[in-house]
């Protein structure tokens, strides 16, 4: 009988990495599912693929669940982590040395929003006074 279990990892982490909104809840659910589900939920891999789009906001860092998912997907240098705690780190916290290397990072892996932040960031440094209508 085919089961999902009997998928290959890296089809069943493409699968995890794309599945739903709610990330934090999803992969919790998926660890309860099965024993093999669970450790392949803490591959490294997982968290290098997901998609954060929900979680670009920094509200988002003030819930732990989404904070603790957010920052392993950014230990696994997952692109989109770590635009968004560089973005974090450089717009919000002023932690601008930290946060511009993690926007770098992001856009050296190709994230496109990170061309986008990365160009914002650049016209903000070019003017001492900030962006001035």
């Amino acid at each position: 009988m085919n089961t999902l279990q009997n998928l290959p990892n890296d089809i069943l982490v493409e699968i995890f990495s794309k599945a739903g909104n709610d990330l934090a809840t999803l992969l919790g659910n998926i660890k309860l599912s099965c024993k093999s589900f669970n450790k392949l939920t803490e591959k490294k891999l997982v968290f290098q693929k997901i998609r954060l789009t929900p979680y670009f906001n920094h509200r988002a860092l003030l819930d732990d669940k989404a904070k603790k998912l957010i920052f392993s997907c950014n230990e696994a240098k997952n692109p989109h982590a770590l635009l968004i705690v560089g973005t974090y780190k450089y717009f919000l916290n002023e932690e601008v040395v930290e946060g511009k290397r993690l926007i770098e990072e992001a856009l050296g892996c190709g994230d496109f929003i990170a061309t986008y932040i990365h160009g914002v960031m650049l016209l903000c440094e070019s003017n001492p006074k900030g962006i001035i209508n």
